[in-house]
This record gives structure tokens, sequence and C-alpha cells, in this order.
């Protein structure tokens, strides 16, 4: 047997013994083939653009995990792509928890994840992960983001070819490669029988793997119960008797899982929608199948908030078996994941979510009906599922870590013809080459993208970019020339010049300011126009209705193509009831605008029915009395808020640029927030912190006691808070935590300011990390080193309540300092003990606190009525100080405009006081 490379021979490419434990912890101790071959004869931590095809279950995300850890070791930065939110959401936590012990630091940037995309605009990661789209617009008002990235990872890469997605991941990949200093391209792709050029469109070497670790034996089993394979590797054919004979696909599967569960193995089973996996679960359980109790799992039930999908795990878990699905709670999906795979739940009924980026292989996958729901213009529409759908489903089959010889990939054709059809078309089928879908897509909003982004100027420049497409790429000249690629474009960029986004200037195309924000937010065109009109219907002097922005939010073509199950005969009911809220004669003219549009009326009821939940949703109603209201489960409710606050985010973006007053815009961002998190919008500080077990109906108790502010919630005991224990501790550490993250955040654009001028850092880094004592004598080393004229002394010996130090101001006068560091933010009483103890330092013009990490709310709502009694009292959070030196280095601010603020402004000192002095 050829002998394995070992994981700690990457010793010799530079990588770490701490990383080394990780991988071998993670992924055993010797890497796979595709791993090895990566390293060793395509160069994967050397350079140059690789492009992995490799069968599901083969390892190519490691090979990822591999490169994106190199390169960050390296200093670079790493941009992890990938289709879909939620896989991007489970990525983002697996490679947070295996790395940021270790100091990785790990982004995520969604729709929903904006927490971090200052972050990812000012470069302030090692690893940022991100989906397709979301790259794609924040490229254009942010080109830098590509700029910063040194190795990009494009993870399930044969997403190029799909009808729906596929056009924005070539047109990002095009930008990418277009780039003047183009970032190193690691793409990852399921296996493809042809690369379509792909790996000539990249210049990208080709690593072509076709078998598997483990031997897959895919086939059919028959109403006989007999299951006829091929084996992947070997290509040997096989027939064996797996289960009873059974009558039609139902009661087959029944048989088969009934069969390997015996066995002692676990079983994927694969069906079409989010609905199927609820059915087919019960299905089994209703028919006696028991793959022993999840007791560790039905207690980290008790962590999640109750609905309908936890009370049907309760069922399924006392026999091990649970569902998958993207409808489903991030918590809900990896508490299912956790204990499938420590054995607990031996039976997982999933939807094709499953298939991609998910890391969860069985013994056994059974596909029980290969079709798959998509949008095909602009409407859901059933098809059957590719050959490489089919072979990235059955990948999942065959564990390497728990010794399986081989895993099973089954279909199954309870009829002879589904058993012939199933065989010919999957089991002997070829996977589809690669293609590319951009000629099938509308080019409005690709023109728009491109101009914004400032990459094109001109018709003729925007059928250059598309010249560099992959699309191009693959054609003849006489081909692309039959595609009529200029008129198309003209049109376009015609249809933007009407619609008031794009402008002719001095011969040249430029972007509207509307323009750029419908490329930035990447709303499709007709939807961001609607959204414009209907926001110069509204007065702009006041905030407009809730229910109104929800219902005009809800009824564009981005939330019309959500998942969010309507049966067609429901749609008039929901629009009466809106009609009965909202009668005409009580409507604003902008209301009357939203009803005016011509809907389809099955569109109509259900845009009217999302705004009645998403209103529910943002008032924190809990998920399971939204259920029996409406009869929408929380995890669709979740998703479709995430595409409302999308629209409420855009529309507040048009607003600003139409002159609304900053009530208004308020108004509208609060919103937004609230349909992210689904709680009142003061909620968002806690809910963002996504800790586990602080689910929405803790966070709404905390919100009823008016007790929802961190800087409150970290002064409690743990146990007078509405939560476990265990719970409450760790919120109080997360607090903590996000107070250092934001400090870190702040040293980190300081720190760049400065290398970009050429100072050294190491005087603001010593500020920030000093603790204790030793932050008294980085502040004085400041003074010191000259960001006053004030002469400052450092008091060496102080008792209790003395100030830490004195600023000599030359009419004689002085100002006293307490510096003070600690972990929580700075409370009333230690900001007010400096008040009266300076009485030595005669005459005091003022007073002033120093704090790390900043004050408590209490402390800064004071201080500006203490100052109104007490001259020149005034806080100052460290990186306001800071601050004030990195401007002092720029020439932004004086030393003056410094005396000036130390000694005249009081209360709490804001980037905006100190905005009031710095140099234009």
């Amino acid at each position: 047997m050829e002998r394995q490379m070992l994981i700690k021979e990457l010793s010799k490419y530079g990588i770490p013994d701490s990383i080394i434990e990780i991988w071998e912890r993670e992924e055993g101790q010797s890497l796979l083939p595709v791993q090895e071959q990566a390293v060793t004869k395509f160069g994967l931590l050397e350079g140059g653009n690789l492009l992995v095809s490799a069968p599901t279950s083969s390892g190519k995300t490691f090979v990822g995990e591999i490169a994106a850890c190199h390169e960050a070791l390296k200093g670079g930065r790493v941009i992890y792509l990938a289709p879909l939110k939620a896989i991007a959401e489970e990525k983002f936590e697996d490679f947070r928890a295996k790395y940021a012990a270790y100091g990785i630091r790990v982004i995520i940037s969604t729709g929903n994840h904006r927490e971090y995309d200052a972050d990812l605009r000012d470069g302030d990661y090692q690893l940022a992960v991100i989906v397709f789209d979301k790259l794609l617009y924040l490229s254009v008002s942010n080109p830098q983001v590509l700029d910063l990235a040194t190795l990009v990872v494009a993870d399930e890469c044969q997403m190029i070819s799909d009808s729906s997605r596929g056009s924005r991941l070539e047109i990002l990949l095009t930008k990418i490669r277009s780039n003047a200093h183009p970032p190193r391209l690691l793409c990852l792709s399921a296996v493809a029988e042809e690369a379509g050029s792909l790996d000539k469109w990249l210049e990208a070497s080709f690593l072509h793997a076709r078998e598997r670790p483990i031997e897959l034996r895919e086939g059919v089993v028959g109403a006989s119960g007999e299951f006829r394979y091929r084996e992947l590797n070997s290509g040997k054919a096989g027939k064996e008797s797996l289960c009873n004979a059974a009558g039609d696909t139902g009661a087959l599967l029944v048989e088969a899982c009934r069969s390997l569960i015996e066995r002692k193995e676990q079983i994927i089973v694969f069906v079409s929608t989010p609905e199927l996996t609820y059915q087919t679960t019960e299905s089994l359980v209703n028919a006696g199948l028991n793959g022993g109790r999840a007791k560790i799992a039905l207690d980290g039930l008790g962590e999640l908030e109750p609905t309908e999908v936890t009370e049907r795990l309760q069922k399924s878990f006392p026999v091990g078996l649970a569902f998958h699905n993207g409808d489903m709670e991030l918590g809900e999906r990896l508490l299912v994941e956790e204990f499938f795979k420590q054995g607990e739940i031996r039976i997982i009924c999933a939807t094709s979510t499953l298939a991609m980026g998910v890391n969860l292989p069985a013994k056994n996958v059974i596909i029980v009906d290969p079709k798959v729901w998509s949008i095909q213009q602009g409407q859901w529409q059933q098809r059957e599922i590719s050959v490489g759908d089919y072979r990235n489903m059955g990948g999942r089959a065959g564990r390497l870590q728990t010794g399986d010889q081989f895993g099973r990939s089954i279909l199954l054709g309870a009829t002879t013809f589904e058993r012939d059809h199933y065989w010919g078309s999957f089991v002997q089928g070829r996977v589809e080459r690669l293609v590319s879908r951009l000629g099938e897509s509308e080019l409005i909003d690709l023109c728009l993208n491109l101009i914004a982004s400032g990459i094109c100027d001109s018709t003729d420049g925007i059928s250059t970019f598309i010249t560099g497409s992959f699309w191009a790429f693959a054609k003849t000249p006489e081909e692309l020339a039959k595609q009529e690629l200029a008129t198309k474009v003209k049109d376009g960029v015609k249809s933007l010049i009407t619609s008031g986004l794009l402008k002719m200037n001095t011969g040249k195309v430029r972007v509207t300011p509307l323009g750029s924000i419908c490329a930035a937010k990447g709303l499709p065109v007709d939807d961001f126009s609607y959204l414009v009109k209907w926001l110069k219907a509204c007065p702009s002097k006041a905030p407009i209705d809730l229910f109104e922005v929800l219902l005009a939010a809800s009824l564009t073509s981005a939330v019309r193509t959500s998942r969010f199950p309507l049966p067609g005969a429901q749609a008039h009911q929901w629009t009466e009831q809106v009609r009965q809220r909202c009668p005409e004669e009580r409507n604003t003219s902008s209301m009357n605008f939203i009803l005016g549009v011509t809907h389809p009326s099955y569109d109509l009821g259900r845009g009217c029915k999302i705004a009645l939940v998403t209103e529910k949703w943002v008032h924190g109603d809990a998920v399971r009395e939204i259920e029996h209201e409406f009869g929408v489960r929380g995890g669709v409710t979740r998703n479709v808020a995430g595409v409302v606050s999308w629209v409420v985010d855009t529309a507040s973006a048009i607003a600003t640029e139409l002159g609304f007053t900053d009530e208004a815009i308020q108004h509208l961002n609060t919103l937004d927030q609230s349909l992210i998190y689904g709680l009142p919008g003061t909620c968002g500080s806690l809910a963002c912190l996504r800790v586990n077990g602080l689910h929405r109906g803790i966070l709404m108790q905390l919100y009823k006691r008016g007790e929802i502010n961190p800087d409150v919630i970290i002064e409690l005991n743990p146990s007078e808070l509405p939560m476990p224990r265990q719970t409450a501790i760790r919120l109080q550490e997360a607090i903590l935590k996000h107070y250092g993250e934001n400090l870190r955040r702040e040293m980190a654009r300081q720190v760049q300011r400065l290398r970009a001028l050429g100072v050294d850092e190491q005087i603001i880094k010593a500020v920030y990390t000093a603790r204790d004592k030793d932050f008294e004598l980085r502040v004085s080393d400041l003074f010191n080193q000259g960001l006053s004229s004030f002469t400052y002394e450092r008091i060496t010996r102080q008792r209790d309540g003395e100030p830490d130090g004195v600023l000599h101001i030359p009419d004689g006068s002085n100002l006293v300092l307490s510096i003070t560091a600690s972990d929580k933010k700075i409370s009333m009483k230690k900001s007010e003990e400096i008040l009266g103890s300076g009485g030595a330092y005669t005459p005091v013009k003022g007073a002033i606190v120093i704090g790390k990490p900043d004050f408590h709310e209490l402390a800064i709502n004071r201080s500006a009525g203490i100052a109104s009694g007490i001259c020149g009292y005034k806080l100052i959070p460290v990186y306001i100080l800071a601050e004030m030196w990195v401007r002092l280095k720029e020439g932004k601010l004086e030393q003056k405009h410094i005396d000036t603020i130390l000694a005249s402004e009081v209360g709490y000192i804001t980037k905006d006081v100190l905005d009031k002095y710095t140099a234009s």
C-alpha cells in the first residue's frame, strides 16, 4: 500500500506545530490523496491559481483550509466564498471554532451578517467567509475589498453552471481576474467530467481527482429489495440483498432504512423540499423505526426557542431520527449535525442543502425522488436533478473516520421504469460539463454594476469586459457575433439612463447617486425603481408607518422569489385582511401607490401575508405564536425577514439621498435591525452577540424588564438574569469579548493609518494593550511625546480617589486626570471618584477621566450634568485619546486644538467633538 503523506510533514512548508495539532485533531494523522496531490504536485503552498475538481467526501474543502491558513500565516488575507447563506454560516462557525483561539481572525459577511462589513472594507481579518452575491455588491462601493485580499477560495465552484446564481459568480470571478493586482484563486468544485475550459479561463492548474478515499457503491434498489450497484473507483458491478420486498417508494424507503438501522449504520435520506423532510421523518417514526434514544440531543433542544421544528425533533429524537433543511434556524441545524456526527442520531431526512459545504458523511445515502425545485423565469418549478447534483448527494456516503470500507448511494426504483431510468440517467450518467450561464441572464444589472464600479464608462467598455468572461472565452468569434452582445448592452444602458440610474456626461456613461446605491445594494433595477417612486410619494419629514414599509418591501420581486409557501386559495384572504386594515379613504398617497401597483393576485396576497408575518416578527412575538396564527415555520419567517431587511436597508439609503429627515432614516434603520433579529430595535445590542442558548424568548424577557443594555447586564449576578446560569455566564463573557473586539478594531484602523504615514505605531498599540498601572504609564507617554503643549506630571504616590496625573496649563491652572482600565466599562462611581480630590492642585480648571474600554451608559449620561456644575469635567475613552494622537500625526488636528479640547470641552468626548476641530 502506497504511503500517505502525514499532516505533520506540512511543517516543512512553514506550517507551525499549533496549526498541525488542530488539523490532526480534526482531520486525522494523514492527508487524503487529493490533499497530498494539491500540496506536492500542484503547488498549493507555492503560488499560482488552482482548480480542484474532486468527488464529494474526497477532502477538497480541507485543501482550501490548508491554503487559507498558510496565506494567513504569511500575513495575507483570505476570502472564502460560499454559494449560500446557510453554508457560509456553518463554515464561519466551523472555522471560528478551529482557529479563533489560535488567533486567526475569522469574520463573516452575508445579507444578515453585516457586523463585520467595516472590518472587511478595512482589511481587518485573516479569513473572511462571504457569500458570492454579497462580495459582488460590496465590491461596487468598496473596490478595496478585492485589492486587499491575497487569496480567494471559491468553494462549490460548480455553481458557475447554476441557472439562478451562476452568472453572478462568473461576474465576480471576472472582476477578480481583471483587477490590477488580482489575488490568487483557488476554486473547489464537485467532480466534473470536463472543466469546460474553466481552468484555462482562470489560468489555473487543474487537479482532477476521480477516485474517493472510500469506495462508493452507486445503484438502485428495486421493489424486490435487491440493490444493484456499480463501484465508483473500481467500476465493478454487483448486487446485494438490501431489504425486504416492498410496494411503492414510501414502503421501499421504510424497509431499506429498517434493514440498515438493524446493521447499526447511519443514513442520510435526501428529499426534494423542506416540507418533505418533516413528512418523511414522521412517516419513518410512525413505521416503528428505532435507532436508539438521542438523549443528549434532546437536552440540547432546551437551549433553543420553542418552535414547530423543536417540537417535531422532540418526537423524533427519542428514536434517533431527525431532519435537516435550509428553512430551519441555524441553531437547530447545528444541533442535528453535532449529534449525527456523535452517532446519537441515526437517520437524517434532508434537502440538497446538506449536500453542499456541510461535512456530514454517513455510511448510506438514499435519494427518494431525484427532483429539485428551482426558479425559472421568476417562477418556482420542479425538475429532475442533474447528474452533478446526484453525485454531490450520493458523495456523502462513506465515512473515512469510522473505518467504512465502502458507502452506498441508493436510488429507490419502485417500478421497473424507475429502476431502469435511474440506472441509465444517474448511475451510468456523465456529470455535466461546467458551462457559463451569463448569456442566459439579463444584462441590465451587469451594466449598472460595471459602470458604478468604475470599471467601465461606455457601452464599448462593458462589451469589452464581457469578452473577458468565461462565457465569451468558451465561444468562437463567430458565436459571439451572433449573440448581438453590443445591442443588448446598449439597450441595457439606455434603460438605466431612462430610469435615472445612469447619465451621459461629456460622452461618458456615469452613474448617478441613486444608481450607485442600486448597484451597491444589489437590488434588481425594477425593484429599486419601484422603491424610489414609493418613497417620493411618502412624506419626507416624519417616519413612515412601519406596516407600510413592510408591505412595500414584501411586494418586491426580490422577496417574491424567496421561499414562502402559500396555497393559492389563501391569497385573496390575506389581501382582504390588509385592505380592511388599510381602507383607501384613510390611506396616504404612498400607501395608495403600493396597493395601486398592478400585481398578479397571488403575488399580492403573498406579499400581504409576508408583511403581516414580519410585523409580528419585528415586535418580538414568539415564533410558536406566529406559526399557529399564520402557518409559517420560524425558519421560513427568519429567512424571508432577512430578504425584507435587505430591501428596507436599500430603502434607507434611497431615503437618505432623497433628503428624508434623520428621524425618518433612523426609523428605517431600526426596522432593518429588527427584521434581522426578530426583536424590537434596542435588543440588537445583545442579539448581535449570537450567544448559544440566548434565544428570542429570553431576549424579550430582558426587554420587558428593561435590562437589554449590555452595560447593565454585565453588572448583574448571573443568577439574577431570566435564563439558565450557564447561558447568563456565556452572555456576560460575550459582552466583555465584544468590548475588547470594538477596541481592537479601533486600534487596527488607527495603526493602519499610522503605517500609511510611516509613523511608528508602537506607542498607540501600547496604550490599547496596557493593563492596570501600566496603562497610566502608556497614557503619560502620549502626553510626554507631544500630544498636548500642557506639561504632564504623573502622581506616583496616590491615596484612594487621588488623581493619577496633572496637566499644568501655562495660565497657572491645572487639569487633574484619573486614568483607569478594566475589562468592564468604567462605572459611574469610578468615573466620579476624582471629583473633589484634586484640591491640592489649585487652581483646578477641570477633571478628566481617561477610561478603557469605555464608560458605562450611566456615567456618560451624568457627565454633561456634572460638567454644568463643575468646570471642565469630561470623560475620554481610550480610543478617542488615541484618535487625537493619530489625527495630530496626520495633520488633521493641531496641538492647540487638542489643548482646547482638554481644557474647554465637557461631558463625554466623541469623534464628533474632534471633528469640530479637525482640519478640512
